[in-house]
């Protein structure tokens, strides 16, 4: 009897072939390849390894600083349109509700008359309120920043104020009086002129004028007095036609003053400039001017008439080209 053996059954295998590799295309290097930089060698008299943190630092504080100062300047314009938008508007409502608060004061040259003009709108506006002062039996009222709110924290002055405090407060009294002058011109201007109506536009923060007044001033049904001379274009009910208009000019609360001034025939002319030197450059021309002006100004003081109209219509259109 024949013994039988037990094999292993192996699949069969087909032959063993050589993988070829795919041949690298010319300036591409294989996920699984490295290869070598030069490193650039630097001698040790030529380091300063120490100021790599210090760069680093102050390049990321830069930027930030950059970005965080266009996003004040942005809030700053939203600001000051606001205010100016509030006090507009309160001007308009205390002129039509008194008739003796008479914004034409401000384009005339009596002094008195336009300190019992502002002395009537900062009573109106809340700023300044009547406090009576000394003693029992003797009492004289006198109008003062209101005491009985932040007002006279921020711009009536304590005993307790430092000097550098009051020069503060002192820069924000004037930048009130500057504020609150050209607001008054606004007002004058959108009472006095015919066709004009307005509104405050919560969207923007600032007021929407609307008319054939408006039409014929800037050339559309209604725009925003935010110093854009390309705005959407409205029809009279104020909806969005969807496109956009080339304005006559830059709406905003300088300009509508500026006009309420030459309506009442303040006109400022402009004279050619008769001194030698000359400027090729705008820029430069214009650094020179202001360095005398401000160089004038640090010994100038009490101006009358004619020089605090010269001054607010160089205001004016400061503000009109930073806008």
């Amino acid at each position: 009897m024949a013994i039988l053996k037990k094999t292993k059954t192996v699949a069969a295998q087909a032959p063993a072939q050589k993988v070829q590799s795919k041949p690298q295309e010319m300036g591409k290097i294989a996920p699984t390849e490295s290869k070598a930089v030069a490193i650039p060698q630097v001698k040790a008299g030529a380091m300063s390894v120490d100021l790599g943190p210090m760069i680093a630092k102050s390049i990321a504080q830069y930027t930030e600083s950059s970005e965080a100062l266009q996003q004040a300047r942005m809030e700053l314009g939203e600001r000051e349109y606001a205010i100016a938008s509030a006090i507009t508007e309160a001007c308009v409502k205390a002129t039509r509700a008194d008739p003796s608060i008479d914004f034409s004061v401000v384009m005339g040259k009596d002094i008195a008359a336009k300190r019992e003009l502002n002395a009537k709108m900062y009573i109106a506006l809340g700023l300044k309120t009547t406090v009576l002062r000394g003693k029992e039996g003797q009492k004289v009222a006198s109008l003062e920043w209101n005491p009985n709110n932040e007002v006279g924290k921020l711009l009536g002055e304590q005993d307790s104020d430092s000097a550098a405090i009051k020069q503060k407060k002192e820069s924000y009294r004037t930048n009130l009086s500057h504020t609150l002058t050209k607001c008054e011109k606004a007002a004058l201007w959108l009472v006095e002129t015919k066709g004009v109506n307005f509104t405050h536009d919560k969207d923007s923060g600032t007021l929407r004028l609307s008319g054939p007044g408006v039409q014929q001033v800037y050339g559309a049904p209604t725009v925003l007095l935010n110093q854009s001379a390309t705005q959407p274009l409205r029809d009279a009910d104020g909806k969005d036609t969807g496109s956009t208009v080339n304005l006559k000019a830059k709406p905003s609360y300088t300009d509508i003053a500026r006009r309420a001034a030459e309506a009442h025939g303040k006109v400022i002319m402009t004279r050619a400039d008769s001194r030698p030197k000359q400027f090729d450059d705008p820029h430069a021309q214009v650094v020179h001017m202001c360095e005398l002006l401000v160089k004038t100004l640090e010994k100038y003081s009490d101006p009358n008439p004619a020089a605090q109209s010269a001054l607010e219509s160089a205001l004016s259109a400061i503000e009109e080209t930073l806008g």
